[in-house]
């Protein structure tokens, strides 16, 4: 199932479905409970694996589109 989301400039917690991700436009980071960090700006691609605890922290309005398997 494809999407699209923003998420406004701040810091957001989740706990993430099977999500394969591509950055439009912003910029900020994900911290993955692992201690890994993925940096976020346009053309970033993300893969997120289920059940991961993750600490969402967004400099400027992000703007992403996604695909899940449901």
């Amino acid at each position: 199932m494809p999407g699209w989301s923003e998420h406004e400039a701040g810091t957001s917690t989740d706990i993430e479905t099977d999500e394969v991700f591509v950055v439009i436009s912003g910029s900020g980071r994900v911290r993955l409970e692992d201690g890994g960090v993925l940096e976020l700006r346009p053309g970033t691609v993300g893969v997120l694996a289920a059940g991961t605890r993750t600490v969402w922290e967004i400099d400027e309005p992000l703007r992403k589109v996604w695909v899940t398997e449901r």
